[in-house]
């Protein structure tokens, strides 16, 4: 159901400025690779590509574009000031020479720069996707633009989630300028992810006054250690639903502009854009923070519904496990509309409703009901057990088209046991479960590192191992029963992830494939503290003390470590070698803890082979006392 809304324009594209946020550093490295000036009658939208590339540019992002060259071309390329490569070679073979070797040039040591591929192709082949995929498990982000309207599938397999802020269509837009707008700003979104720790300090925190209650009011926030306000400039409900879920309170009913809520003085912050994902507002497009200037925009206010969503069941159907997904939201029935519902919240449902895999996503045309909230958009990220930890979106004013609900049913599957074949070792190969008695492969579709990572946990093996290039010519067409699967990393073992069930489905290009430690985390200390229960976390594999990269670094990791060095729970757990810096290798670069294990060792776990972490990044942890016998 995804699809039938990737080409939407997000409501954010009118904003003034097109660059990313104002006062926060960032870094990137952007690769974009072109067929689409192959014949000369496109030579024209040259032009606009560049206008693309001068907005990164003012960032002083590095940027190389690669553009194909065929002997027919009647006029041959230029592009002004942009260091690009131009080659007799397909999308395809640029992604597997050129491209790979653009991105394998980043430095290893310092902080690791966002890292976008950006493909504007006239047409996919079968040679796309293998090198496209690999390069998203290495966490390079793809953006995808094609030239017509209608959607191609194919293509947006390929583009990073969520679909409709990485699938682009020249000719929706009537002026080429609104999509390199559009573009620009997501991949501003993008990149300043790797920003998150910096933006946050210099916005901490966001609050309502003036209102009713603690859900609605003027929008303040805390910048740079001054108390100021949001400007309506640009204010959308997108914006607000981000305001409203930072405040723990539900989805916003209006975003009001022209200071509904009083005006107040100081200074303003000129605009934010946020696609509506986002869990914080410092995770937007920030706009200028200045002392206020006559003749300038009112103040950002929004009204929120006190709570969320809260339970979940399926109605008007044939049992608990389908029918019309009805969701709790401010205590009252709720729907969610069709055309926006994805395959990842029905998943989820399904999961946390004990009910199995996803089998069918179906639609229920309804007759408008005063008393039934639609709902427009659930948003998850996967990581998600239930769907009151999933953000939501409320229908504008106008009615969910046709008034189409969602409805889905789910197929009890007894997902049990996984085994590696076809590998160097029984910790390497080809993923293999048994369903309902039944042995058969995963597809390797939407397959990200966190779903390695639980396989070889329930493997019994060591941690995933993030390798360097590995293209696989294994022939397509594998068979599976599971369509879909989303883990976050910390579930014990495949069974615990949502799923989408299709017997005999196709994958689309490949089976899913894992390369495992032979030998886990054997031992964890604590070094440089002030006392045994804090310091630089060190843990022993493979005969050597290393350390863990702080990438995703948190409470329900030191929980774990503090636990297994016998002291109380967590009290901090620092990033940044607070403790000083080691010096033998960064031996984890993440790790995934649910918080209850009792040995780090029971924890899901990530090595990489392709560097990105070094000691400035060492986790640490503080500790309660040691718990006394």
């Amino acid at each position: 159901m995804k699809y039938l809304i990737l080409l939407a324009v997000l409501p954010w594209v009118a904003a003034q400025h097109t660059g990313c946020s104002h006062g926060v550093a960032s870094s990137a490295q952007i690769a974009i690779a072109s067929d689409r000036f192959r014949y000369s009658d496109h030579l024209h939208e040259l032009g606009h590509l560049q206008n693309l590339i001068e907005n990164f540019r003012k960032q002083n992002y590095n940027v190389h574009l690669f553009l194909t060259h065929y002997s027919f071309v009647t006029k041959k390329p230029h592009v002004d000031h942009v260091n690009y490569t131009l080659k007799n070679q397909g999308i395809p073979e640029f992604t597997k020479t050129s491209v790979w070797d653009f991105f394998r040039g980043t430095p290893r040591s310092g902080k690791k720069p966002a890292q976008i591929y950006i493909i504007l192709s006239s047409f996919t082949s079968y040679g796309f996707h293998a090198p496209v995929w690999e390069l998203r498990r290495q966490g390079i982000e793809i953006f995808t633009v094609q030239y017509d309207k209608i959607k191609d599938v194919e293509r947006e397999k390929v583009a990073s989630f969520p679909p409709d802020t990485h699938v682009y269509s020249w000719r929706h837009h009537d002026h080429p300028e609104t999509l390199v707008s559009e573009l620009t700003r997501a991949v501003c979104m993008s990149i300043e992810r790797n920003e998150r720790k910096a933006k946050k300090a210099l916005l901490p925190q966001v609050r309502l006054v003036n209102g009713t209650g603690p859900c609605d009011g003027r929008v303040g926030v805390l910048y740079n250690g001054t108390w100021g306000w949001l400007s309506d400039e640009d204010w959308t409900r997108r914006s607000a639903d981000v305001v409203c879920r930072q405040l723990r309170c539900g989805p916003s009913v209006e975003a009001l502009k022209g200071d509904a809520f009083g005006s107040g003085g100081g200074h303003i912050l000129q605009a934010v854009a946020c696609t509506g994902y986002e869990k914080d507002i410092s995770q937007c497009l920030l706009g200028v923070w200045a002392e206020e200037a006559p003749g300038s925009h009112g103040r950002a206010g929004v009204v929120c519904l006190p709570s969320g969503v809260g339970d979940v069941s399926l109605v008007n159907g044939s049992g608990p496990c389908d029918g019309i997904v009805e969701v709790s939201l401010n205590n009252h029935p709720s729907r969610v509309c069709s055309w926006n519902f994805d395959l990842l919240e029905a998943a989820i449902i399904c999961r946390q409703l004990g009910c199995g895999s996803l089998q069918h996503v179906q639609m229920y045309r309804a007759e408008p009901d005063a008393n039934i909230i639609t709902v427009e958009k659930l948003i998850c990220s996967g990581s998600e057990s239930k769907l009151s930890e999933c953000g939501a979106s409320l229908w504008r004013p106008e009615t969910c088209y046709l008034n189409i609900h969602a409805g889905i049913t789910c197929s009890p599957s007894d997902l049990t046991g996984v085994r590696l074949v076809g590998g160097s070792s029984t910790c390497s190969g080809r993923v293999k479960v048994q369903i309902n008695g039944t042995s058969g492969p995963l597809c390797a579709d939407d397959w990200t590192l966190a779903e390695d990572v639980v396989v070889c946990r329930e493997a019994g093996c060591g941690p995933a191992i993030k390798m360097k290039q590995k293209w696989i010519t294994r022939p397509p067409k594998a068979r599976a029963n599971l369509q879909r699967l989303f883990c976050a990393g910390n579930e014990p073992n495949l069974s615990r992830c949502a799923a989408v069930a299709s017997k005999g489905y196709d994958c689309d290009f490949l089976e899913a494939e894992v390369l495992c430690s032979q030998s886990g985390i054997s031992n964890v200390t604590l070094v440089q503290g002030n006392s045994p229960c804090e310091g630089r976390v060190e843990v022993y594999h493979k005969g050597q003390w290393g350390t863990i990269c702080d990438e995703e670094w948190d409470l329900g990791d030191a929980n774990v470590v503090c636990r297994q060095v016998g002291c109380g729970s967590a009290l901090v757990a620092p990033k940044g070698a607070v403790f000083g810096q080691g010096s033998g290798p960064v031996w984890l670069e993440k790790v995934f803890c649910n918080g209850s294990e009792s040995l780090l060792s029971h924890c899901g776990a990530l090595i990489s082979r392709v560097g990105g972490c070094d000691h400035a990044q060492d986790s640490s942890v503080i500790c309660a006392e040691r718990i006394k016998p």
